[in-house]
């Protein structure tokens, strides 16, 4: 892919900022319940429909306009457009399989040709139907290069042409089984094209979106809060349970917790592990897998950082089981291996070494000896709190080193974006996210992936990445992505700090969250009912 088509794509990871095989019988077979879910309590009871739901959550997003969406259920956005949209397809947090949703299948023989196929009948909220040219209609405007759209380059890798009223071909130049995962984690929201084509401009559309989910958006003060009504004619009926969704951005996490515990809210959304342990001491608390590691990820284009022995060396001085106990007290998940073990794609020949400071200041004398330099880097985060205390732990670990040095610089998500998408940075704070490797994991590690900004290149990596995609058999693909983490560590491009899964504390009235965890996870709310 060329840098011009990329780099709106590689937006998408905004560092506070996923695809499945053909054939899977979640994706290849118009027979299967793919309605996501039973929509039964966690008690067996059956779902009664009414009342108000309230989310208290951090973040606002970025609107409702789909050219506007990041991936990221730190960033707001998905539930959010969940709500408004509904999904062509998803990924089922629980297995990790891709859903269609809207869609009826995805399907191809040979992993570069694919047929998208929808529901018969489908229309949006304003009467019109939601048809294979709305998805094109959508999937057009997200490469206009006018709209800066996210997830351009993931439209720009397809070739897409409509069949018939219910049927897109698409097809992509190199074989990857798993190119419905990127579809479900990129371009799965569809808009109405009426509606889309009517307003007054972008910003108009994204406070005013129509779409073919389980709710309308009938208020939305950015910043504050978004109100949402049942649609009377969303397909999946008698979903959503609820009459009416509200969610409230508080961004202040004791303000957000004090309102929750108060009843001003149904559901908490944090990633704070004091938080949470104070909600799983009151009630429950739904946190769906998914990969979300935070990573030290230093800029391999220029010094200290193009020398492995750098790397290495401050990956043996980092001592994360002592961030966990000082940044979450000892909460939270520490991380020896780049995927979780629950994923199955790690085993014990894939673990990072364990802190020794001996040897990383061999490794860093070695360094100045020979370039007569000392390491000295700028390390940035975002602005808040979690951030802040883990770059200041780092700070102190690396302290201990001879002839190191480390600046912490933090700052807004926009800042950061417009820093790591130029290059322009020493080492970020920086994550990856969703229920699988492909397609932000791979894309980092990709020498021409949409996410590689650190300029990683690893002849050995990038085949292995293309073998990864071109296999249908998960126990081959599985060790696959174990041959790749081994070479990852041998070359050390960056490594793991910390786990940070997302966290949904709920009242004992609210019903069915073990069945509405999706992607990276986040939740789809016409799962959700009152008892």
């Amino acid at each position: 892919m060329k840098d011009t088509r990329d780099r709106w794509f590689r937006a998408l990871c905004a560092g506070v900022l996923a695809l499945v095989v053909v054939g899977l019988a979640a994706c290849g077979s118009s027979d299967d319940d793919v309605s996501g879910g039973s929509g039964g309590s966690e008690d067996g009871g059956d779902p009664v429909s009414g009342g108000t739901l309230t989310v208290l959550t951090y973040s606002d997003g970025n609107g409702y306009d789909p050219t506007k969406f990041q991936t990221s259920v730190l960033g707001g956005d998905t539930y959010r457009l969940y709500a408004v949209y509904d999904a062509l397809l998803y990924a089922d947090s629980a297995t990790s399989e891709v859903v269609p949703h809207l869609a009826e299948s995805m399907t191809s023989s040979d992993g570069m040709n694919w047929e998208l196929k929808l529901r018969p009948d489908l229309e949006f909220s304003d009467g019109t139907p939601l048809d294979a040219e709305a998805v094109k209609f959508n999937w057009d405007r997200h490469v206009d290069p006018e709209l800066a759209s996210p997830s351009a380059p993931a439209a720009r890798s397809l070739s897409y042409a409509v069949v018939d009223d219910t049927t897109l071909s698409v097809k992509i130049d190199a074989p990857n089984y798993q190119l419905p995962r990127i579809i479900a984690d990129n371009l799965t929201f569809i808009g109405s094209p009426t509606a889309i084509q009517a307003a007054s401009d972008r910003d108009d559309y994204a406070q005013h979106p129509i779409g073919a989910g389980p709710f309308t958006l009938t208020s939305y003060t950015p910043t504050v809060d978004a109100q949402f009504e049942r649609n009377p004619t969303y397909w999946n009926a008698p979903r959503p349970y609820v009459d009416k969704l509200v969610v409230k951005t508080v961004p202040d996490e004791t303000q957000r917790l004090n309102a929750f515990q108060s009843g001003q809210g149904d559901i908490n959304l944090s990633n704070e592990l004091n938080t949470v342990t104070q909600e799983k001491a009151a009630g429950p608390v739904y946190s769906p897998q998914a990969l979300n590691t935070f990573v030290f990820w230093p800029n391999l284009a220029k010094p200290p950082f193009d020398d492995v022995r750098v790397r290495k060396a401050l990956q043996l001085a980092i001592d994360v089981e002592q961030i966990n106990e000082q940044v979450d007290q000892g909460l939270g998940g520490v991380p020896a291996t780049l995927f979780p073990e629950e994923t199955g794609l790690s085993d014990d020949s894939v673990v990072y070494p364990e802190p020794d400071l001996a040897e990383a200041q061999d490794l860093i004398d070695e360094y100045v000896a020979e370039t007569g330099s000392d390491v000295e880097f700028t390390f940035t985060t975002a602005t808040s709190a979690r951030s802040t205390l883990t770059a200041q732990a780092i700070q102190a670990q690396l302290g201990e080193l001879e002839n190191v040095k480390m600046d912490v610089k933090s700052q807004a998500p926009a800042a950061n974006l417009a820093d790591y998408t130029a290059g322009n940075f020493d080492a970020f704070y920086f994550i990856y996210q969703g229920s699988d490797p492909e397609s932000q994991f791979l894309e980092l590690v990709l020498s021409s992936g949409t996410r590689n900004f650190q300029t990683y290149d690893n002849p050995a990596v990038d085949d292995l990445v293309v073998e990864v995609r071109a296999t249908q058999d998960t126990d081959e693909r599985a060790q696959l992505l174990i041959d790749m983490q081994k070479e990852l560590i041998d070359t050390m491009p960056f490594f793991p700090l910390q786990r940070t899964p997302s966290f949904w504390a709920y009242n004992d009235n609210v019903q069915g969250m073990e069945e509405a965890g999706i992607n990276d996870g986040t939740i789809r709310t016409d799962e959700l009912w009152l008892k």
